[in-house]
Formats: structure tokens, sequence, C-alpha cells
């Protein structure tokens, strides 16, 4: 580090005794030459002593190293922990690098703000006001030399737009490049600038005469233009020989004469194709009408309805065969067979199938009629099983599996019992409520026994309950012992009445 500095010093005091030697206006020349520059910043580098804990090498090889580490999947946990612990080394490095490079940074800005801060305070804010001042002066001389070159350059525009604006008064016009009048006229803006008085006069005249006979000649065809369109409507009447004249030039009678006889001519035409086309049409009707007549006929043989608006349906539920009375009419001799002979075969058809759809409907609704008097029949069978399984669960039956009933030995099955005569059934019936009642009394007896042994063992337990009831409280004059106390006494009340309550249910 000492010896770094000691080169600085010297290199800077060589480069500061040239500065002095050197005039004024060479002092910056001299310690801005590239070799005195990149001495001074090669100097202050060194003095700087940039020794980072990380070195460039240091780096590269860290990120050689790192750059083979990857997490595989979720489950990775060793690439996990190497990849994470490398990445604290990075951050470590980096802030580390960072926080050196503000520190031999901050040296160096000091000595840049002591520099721009001379400049700024003891020489430029001097020299700016006077260079102000000096600007404003050679300002005004600009500005008065402008006024001039734009007065100067402004009567000449308005001398070349007064020659530009005459021009087009007597039928000039600009096309984009020149300024032209007819095919024999043409100037640039240049020259109209450049011509003399006497030479402007002249283009004028020119101009002028030039412009009449083009707005004549423009005159002469608008005037054919708008005869030749009145006479587009009748233009194949129009003798040959005059389709190529100019319409304009001819006098007004002789044009009336031409329209008016291709007027006559377009009359004639129009009624002769009217009588033509009449009888065409004529034609057509009445074959029309022999078509739908004939074909008509051969429809309704075939059983086909007329609807409205000239249709011909024939309907099944199998399937609709329609003609149109536009079909009718136009279509020809063999289109017509053709279709004819289709109809016929579908019809056929569709006949074959409505008669096959009503068997098979005959033969549903049998069908239909027998399922249902079977599940009307099954219906009745389960509402009669289910009644006589609810009598017989009400006597005491039970059922022990999905098929039987069962009580004191006597098994039922479920169809058998659903298949029985009614006079079977209430027999049975009546032995099982005989039975029922049987059991009931044979229950009511034993209880009533065991009810009866009991009672002496009940009579003695019920003593004992009052007699700790008559147990006195003792005389206590402690607050809160007294409190516990009652509420003991109060307890054994509640268990004294609960078991009076259930001994004399046993009773």
């Amino acid at each position: 580090m000492a010896k770094k500095t000691e080169v600085f010093e010297a290199e800077f005091e060589i480069i500061e005794t040239k500065m002095v030697k050197a005039s004024p206006e060479q002092k910056g020349v001299e310690i801005f030459a590239p070799e005195n520059k990149e001495k001074i910043i090669q100097a202050f580098v060194n003095s700087a002593s940039l020794n980072y804990s990380f070195t460039p090498a240091q780096s590269k090889k860290m990120v050689k190293e790192s750059s083979k580490l990857s997490i595989k999947d979720k489950d990775d946990k060793e690439g996990f922990q190497k990849v994470y612990e490398q990445h604290r080394k990075f951050v470590k490095a980096r802030t580390s690098t960072d926080k050196e490079r503000k520190v031999l940074v901050e040296p160096f800005m000091e000595i840049k703000k002591r520099i721009d801060d001379v400049a700024k305070d003891d020489i430029l804010g001097i020299l700016a006001n006077e260079e102000a001042r000096l600007k404003s002066e050679v300002d005004q001389w600009k500005a008065w030399e402008q006024e001039e070159a734009d007065r100067i350059e402004k009567e000449e525009a308005d001398r070349i737009n007064q020659r530009v604006s005459e021009l087009e008064a007597v039928g000039i016009k600009f096309d984009g490049a020149f300024y032209s009048c007819g095919e024999n006229i043409s100037v640039d803006i240049v020259t109209i600038k450049d011509l003399s008085e006497e030479a402007f006069s002249e283009l004028k005249k020119r101009v002028s005469v030039e412009n009449e006979k083009i707005e004549k000649a423009e005159a002469v065809q608008k005037l054919h233009d708008e005869r030749r369109e009145s006479l587009l409507e009748f233009w194949s009447f129009i003798p040959e020989d005059l389709r190529t004249q100019n319409f304009g030039e001819m006098t007004e009678k002789n044009f009336s004469e031409i329209l008016e006889n291709a007027k006559i001519a377009d009359a004639k035409f129009a009624d002769d194709k009217k009588k033509q086309e009449e009888e065409a049409q004529k034609q057509i009707d009445e074959r029309k009408a022999l078509n739908y007549e004939k074909r008509s006929f051969q429809l309704e043989k075939e059983g086909f309805e007329e609807r409205e608006n000239g249709k011909w349906l024939f309907v099944t539920e199998s399937g609709t065969i329609q003609f149109d009375k536009i079909y009718l009419e136009n279509s020809d001799a063999t289109e017509w067979d053709s279709a004819f002979e289709n109809a016929k075969f579908k019809k056929s058809e569709y006949l074959k199938e409505a008669e096959e759809l009503t068997e098979k409907r005959k033969a549903d609704a049998i069908a239909e009629a027998e399922r249902k008097n079977d599940e009307e029949k099954q219906k009745a069978f389960n509402e009669k099983l289910s009644s006589r399984q609810t009598a017989l669960q009400n006597l005491g039956f039970k059922r022990n599996n999905e098929s039987q009933l069962i009580n004191e030995g006597i098994t039922f099955e479920f169809k058998v019992l659903g298949e029985m005569g009614e006079s079977e059934f209430l027999s049975i019936m009546s032995d099982a409520t005989k039975r029922k009642a049987e059991i009931e009394k044979e229950i009511a007896d034993k209880e009533e026994a065991e009810r009866l042994q009991k009672l002496p063992e009940i009579q003695k337990a019920e003593r004992y309950v009052e007699e700790v009831m008559k147990v006195e409280i003792p005389q206590i004059n402690g607050v809160e012992i007294a409190e516990i106390i009652s509420e003991f006494k109060n307890q054994i009340k509640k268990a004294s009445d609960e078991a009076i309550s259930k001994l004399k249910k046993l009773a």
C-alpha cells in the first residue's frame, strides 16, 4: 500500500509541474491529454488499493462450483441443503464486496465534489452574468438581421403570390408541379418569379386566349355528353353514321329530329315485343293449365288430396308425400313420370308401414292390458298380505327373516299367508287372539306375584328413606359451613323424593 501511494504521488507531481509551467489555455490540454489522464486514473486506482475480499478469480470459481448444484425434485432434501448453503455464500460475498466498494469510492466522491464546488462558486458564477449580457447583445443583432431578411422574403413572396393570383384569374391551373393552361402553356414557379413585367403581361394574354378556347371546347363537349346521355335509352335505334358525330356541334333542330325518330322507333319495337311476349305467355299458361289438370287427376286416382295453394298431399303416419302446384305445371313429361312412379312406390311403402304399425299397436295394447291386470292382481295380493302381516304382528308374531312370521312355535310363510282363504285366515286370527290374551294374562299374573313378593322389601326401603330425612341439622354458627350443610340437606331431600317415587312404581 505504501509503495502504490508513493508511485501515485510521483506521477502526480510530474503532471502538476507540467501544468504550472504551461500557459492557462494549455493547462486543460495537459491534464486531459490521453497519456496524462490515464496516468492520473491509474495512480488513483493504485492508491485506493482495490484488494477486495473476493477477487474476480474467486468469484468465477464460486460460480463454476455452484453451477453443478440443483434440486432434482420435492424429495431431494440433500440437494436443497447444498443449494441453500451455496446461496447464503453468494449473498455474503455480494453484500461484503458492495460495502467495500462504497468505502473505496467515498474519498473520490469527495474529491469530485470539491473540484465541482471551486468551478461553480469561484469561476463559473463570475463568468456567467457577463456571458449572458454579451449573448443578449449578439442575439439582438441577429434579430435585427433576421427581421430585415424576413421583410425582404415576404415582399418577394407577396409579389409571386400576386402573379399567381392574376394568372389563376385568367384560367391557369396548378397540377402539382407546373402551372398550365391547355397543351401549349406550362410554367413553373421559378419562371413566373423571374419574368419581367413585359414578359409576365404577355403570358397573361396568352393564358386568357387559350382559356377561352378551352372553355368553348368544354361547353361543346358538355353539350355533346348531355345529348348523348339522353339518346342512350334509344341508342339501338340511332343510325350508325350518326353515332360517331359530335352532338354538341349540331343545331337544336337537327338533334331534336334525331331524338324524336329514335323514340318513335323504340315505341314500335316495344309494342311488337309486348305482343310477342303476351302470345308466348298465353301458350305457356295454356300448357301449365293442361299439365295441372292431367297430373292432378293422376294424383287424385292414387288417393292424394288437394290442399290450399294447389298442394297435393298423401298423408300417413309413416310419412307424407307432397307435390306443389308449380311442379305439376312446369316439370317436363320425363321428369313428371319419374316423380309420379316414385311417389306411388313411396305410397305403397308408407301404407305397408302404417298397417304394420297398426298391428303393433294392437299387440302392444293387449300386452299393456295384461300387464295392468297382473299389476292390479299383484297389488291386491300385496295389500292383502301386508294387512294380514300387520294383523298377526299386532297379535305378537315376529319376522324371523324376509319370508316368515313366527310366534309360539307357529310359523307362516308370507306367500302361503297371502294365498290362504279368508275363513282359514279368520280362524287363525281367532286362535292367535285367544293365545295372545292367555300370554298377556300369564305375564300379568307373574308380574303381580313378583310385585307382592317384593312389597315387604319396598316398605323397608321406604321407612329407611323416611328415617334418614328425620335426622336434624346441628346448630352451626359458621355461615360458610351452614351453607354447605344446607346444600347437602337439599340434595338428600331431592334424592329421597326420587327414591320414594321409584319404590312406589315397584309396588
